[in-house]
């Protein structure tokens, strides 16, 4: 047998470094990936439905907690504001 080492033969001789620096950048992505995953999934309430300010408006004026008068003054003034 001639003094090659487990890969030599094969074409791999030195090759191995780069190899292992591709799945060194592998495990980082796949590392940095998870931490988002799990980023998102503990913030999950942050993407809720939350309705505009006229629909809030609108939600108000049905419950009876304004009148309607209020109701086109709170409207009126959140339109000059935009």
């Amino acid at each position: 047998m001639m003094g090659y080492g487990a890969f030599e033969g094969w074409g791999w001789g030195g090759g191995g470094m780069a190899f292992g620096g591709l799945m060194m950048v592998f495990w980082l992505a796949v590392l940095v990936a998870l931490v988002v995953f799990i980023a998102k999934w503990a913030g999950g309430d942050q993407n809720r439905y939350r309705p505009d300010a006229l629909e809030t408006l609108n939600m108000r004026l049905a419950a009876g907690e304004i009148d309607t008068d209020e109701f086109e003054e709170l409207a009126r003034r959140m339109r000059t504001r935009h």
